[in-house]
């Protein structure tokens, strides 16, 4: 679960995060624009890399890695 709260994520490996139920406001590395990801969306991240998620109500995820 994903709290209510916005967060500074960081990686190592390369990610893939998947949202299960709500939606999330996200500001991938490299953009200066938040994007809205709806349940059963995803985004993916090369490693060592951070972004930004904005939650508004607590949300479930999946997040896998290579």
């Amino acid at each position: 679960w994903m709290m209510v709260g916005q967060y500074e994520v960081g990686n190592n490996q390369k990610e893939a995060m998947s949202f299960i139920s709500v939606a999330v406001t996200v500001r991938l590395p490299g953009s200066g624009d938040w994007v809205t990801y709806n349940a059963g969306d995803h985004f993916i991240v090369a490693a060592n890399e951070t972004f930004d998620v904005q939650v508004s109500t607590e949300t479930a995820y999946l997040c896998t890695y290579e």
